[in-house]
């Protein structure tokens, strides 16, 4: 899936983490310069109204609603090697492992952690986990976001995912614990959680696929949280959008669930799709926006269902000898063996996009602030929405 953007003083001690605790989410958004170009990007990032882009000097740069951190002139930016969002702020990495903080947060309880030698982080929409290089973990933010984690045990953690609301850690044993706000996939407590191979997430919900090859979904039963009732086994790989998952088999089916007009699957319920999705085989990768699918077939063509107006009506498109596939939240884009582009979805990319600026593409964004196409010699082509 490809995706795509504060005040206190900065002499605080190293390792600290620094933001505006007290800024209003409406302060310095009246308007905001869109950069139109930038060189020289190792990678970019975006949170709901804000954008930011790491230089290969370790330098920032910033754009879209100040408060959101789109205004990072307080913070300390230098040597950044990554950068995490959460929905209204950042925190950066440095080479020495600290961490910087900026844009719109209410939270104290970052204040007595030790921010030394972090390895890397995860976030919710207000909260951030951290994996220490020593293995131990740290999290701070809003507590019913997974800002606090003193009921779980994060020993022996192996990697730690997030979605907009809750954290899931996989352990080094397959076993897996939860924390965050509890309708969305924040407790595991009742759940056989062992022999887990990977987690994956969706705003609301996650799913763990097993070594075997079978799969457990838990959070917001409506939006992908409950895969009970569907036989779901042999698969390869899960996908998500904002309210489903879609599981690709080893033998190139596909198996989805959570909402239905997004594009998943429930028992008892019959969409137009859902006998479609039954029949489609051969597919090697798939796709999402918000509310749609696509998935690429080894023949080169390409099958879509969800939301018509997000991509899951592909009609109007020519898709044979397909070779790749991006999407942002809304529109797809799809490039043939020729180098010819079709887009599709809703508010497409073509207004923005040109055949040159796609070739080569190493990342594609697009929201209500700006949208971007991240070359891969490290040019950035922002454009305004």
């Amino acid at each position: 899936f490809i995706n795509g953007c504060g005040s206190e003083s900065n002499d605080q001690a190293e390792g600290s983490v620094n933001g505006g605790d007290d800024l209003n989410p409406d302060d310095g958004s009246e308007g905001f310069e869109l950069p139109s170009y930038i060189e020289g990007v190792v990678a970019a990032h975006h949170n709901n109204n804000a954008c930011a882009a790491i230089k290969t000097d370790g330098s920032v740069v910033t754009w879209g609603y100040d408060a959101s951190g789109g205004d990072s002139s307080y913070a300390s930016l230098d040597n950044i090697n990554k950068i995490y969002p959460s929905n209204t702020s950042f925190a950066a990495v440095d080479s020495d492992g600290n961490v910087v903080n900026w844009g719109y947060f209410t939270w104290n309880n970052r204040i007595n952690l030790s921010f030394e030698g972090i390895e890397r982080i995860f976030s919710t929409q207000q909260a951030f986990a951290a994996i220490k290089v020593d293995g131990s973990i740290i999290t701070w933010g809003e507590d019913d976001h997974g800002g606090d984690s003193s009921t779980v045990d994060l020993n022996n953690v192996k990697e730690i995912f997030s979605n907009s609301f809750a954290f899931a850690a996989l352990k080094n044993d397959g076993t897996v614990v939860a924390w965050g706000d509890e309708n969305n996939g924040g407790d595991t407590s009742d759940l056989a959680l062992d022999d887990v191979k990977d987690i994956y997430s969706n705003p609301y919900a996650f799913t763990a696929l097993k070594n075997d090859g079978t799969v457990v979904a838990w959070g917001n039963q409506n939006n992908g949280g409950n895969s009970s009732g569907l036989a779901i086994n042999d698969v390869k790989e899960i996908y998500s959008n904002s309210s489903s998952f879609a599981a690709l088999k080893n033998d190139g089916s596909v198996e989805t669930w959570g909402d239905l007009s997004s594009g998943g699957d429930e028992p008892d319920y019959n969409y137009d799709w859902l006998t479609y999705i039954d029949s489609i085989q051969g597919v090697k990768e798939i796709y999402s926006t918000n509310r749609a699918y696509a998935a690429l077939k080894n023949d080169g063509t390409v099958v879509t269902w969800g939301d018509n107006t997000w991509g899951g009506d592909s009609s109007s498109v020519s898709l044979e000898d397909i070779v790749d596939i991006y999407s942002t939240s809304s529109s797809f884009a799809a490039v043939n063996a020729a180098g010819a582009v079709s887009i599709w979805g809703v508010s497409p990319m073509g207004d923005h996009l040109t055949q040159d600026q796609l070739s080569g593409a190493k990342d594609v964004y697009s929201s209500s602030v700006c949208g971007w196409v991240l070359k891969e010699g490290g040019g950035l082509f922002v454009w305004e929405k």
